[in-house]
């Protein structure tokens, strides 16, 4: 992280750091590496060579018991987002380098912006507590080593209960209750953000070769990137430029919609994506909770993942555009095969088992109009085929 800060997502997964790094601050975690004390977390390597970072031991969460640990309660509300409790200084080199990134930063304060959006409702989180509270009462209520009284149970939910002079017990609702409009009142986290709506694929369930684009209507933005990965950590995502310039899959150049080509079609690729937009002060994603959650398809979808070995002979389809029935020749299977015709999302709409011979008819005209694909296979083989019906 010190000798090469520009490599370091070699070696570790930052996205999932500025996660753990962002629910940290939000929620006042003040037992970890970038809150008030600099400990309680493991890092993983992954098989992808990453190392990934673990939560552990959440005791302090919404302050927990060190409210009266600084001068003023205030000094755990009004926690620094950027650095906690300490300066941004690079004897915390875990901070320090990720922060000092402007893009590392922007996404950082976007994942911030996404917890706030989806997850600080104090209606929702109260009902939250109650459940729990109500689940946790009656084998709490039969401890015959309880620090606290059953209303002090209830109670500290909303204000603090003080132990000792020096340990002040802080609430969850009474901490956020604080927390959540100094937040709103940090300049870095109410910038004019990006907007992105409308994110399309052009093929649901795509053949290998063939080209996928996704597109997404942006606004507030300068600069639109679609996000993707075949790892199955769902790591090492890569960048792919998103336009708007009319070409190159694009439309129509200069509508807010933008486009970007796939750089995966290998047959069982295993696609996922997000798209990131950016402007001078912020980042927006989508999915918001990106990269933890993503878009996803895979190419060839309907294969078995072994693979099996592809026949030499073709297989065809007429007539094509179809109206009420095909004809299919299918190639020299070995032994007896099975059919499946699937709509674009992937849905099978027609099968047939137990055929041997090489030619076959099937009935379309209870489809709807649309592209569909055949597929013909039995464990040794497997061939698929597009085929459009138009009645």
């Amino acid at each position: 992280m010190n000798n090469e800060p520009a490599n370091i997502e070699s070696v570790l997964n930052v996205d999932r750091v500025l996660w753990f790094f962002a629910v940290n601050s939000v929620i006042l975690n003040e037992d970890a590496y970038n809150t008030m004390y600099l400990h309680n977390y493991y890092v993983y390597q992954l098989g992808d060579g990453r190392f990934q970072i673990i939560p552990w031991d959440l005791s302090e969460s919404f302050v927990g018991g060190l409210l009266a640990n600084l001068n003023s309660y205030n000094d755990h509300y009004q926690r620094n987002i950027l650095h906690g409790f300490t300066p941004l200084v690079n004897s915390k080199p875990l901070v320090y380098q990720l922060l000092n990134n402007p893009n590392y930063k922007k996404t950082y304060l976007a994942h911030i912006n996404t917890i706030i959006e989806e997850n600080l409702y104090t209606i929702a989180m109260r009902n939250w507590i109650n459940t729990w509270q109500n689940n946790a009462f009656t084998p709490m209520s039969f401890d015959p080593n309880n620090l606290f009284s059953d209303a002090q149970f209830y109670s500290n939910i909303d204000t603090v209960v003080i132990a000792t002079p020096t340990i002040h017990l802080a609430g969850i609702m009474e901490t956020m209750r604080n927390r959540i409009p100094y937040l709103q009142s940090v300049a870095a986290l109410s910038q004019t953000q990006p907007i992105i709506t409308n994110v399309t694929q052009s093929l649901q369930i795509p053949l290998v070769n063939e080209p996928v684009y996704i597109t997404a209507q942006v606004t507030n933005t300068t600069t639109v990137t679609l996000m993707t990965t075949i790892s199955a950590y769902a790591s090492d995502f890569l960048p792919t430029p998103m336009n708007d310039d009319g070409i190159n899959g694009d439309a129509i150049a200069g509508d807010n919609i933008f486009t970007a080509l796939v750089p995966h079609q290998n047959s069982l690729d295993h696609v996922k994506y997000y798209i990131k937009s950016e402007n001078n002060n912020t980042v927006k994603l989508q999915p918001q909770r990106a990269e933890y959650f993503y878009y996803h398809y895979t190419v060839d979808a309907y294969l078995n993942q072994n693979k099996p070995e592809i026949s030499n002979e073709a297989l065809s389809i007429y007539p094509n555009p179809a109206q009420d029935f095909i004809q299919v020749n299918i190639p020299e299977f070995e032994n007896q095969y099975a059919v499946q015709v699937y709509n674009m999302n992937g849905k099978i709409v027609l099968e047939s088992f137990n055929n041997f011979t090489n030619q076959l008819a099937l009935s379309v005209s209870h489809l709807n109009n649309g592209i569909y694909i055949l597929r013909v296979y039995n464990t040794h083989m497997s061939q698929t085929q597009k085929f459009i019906v138009k009645h």
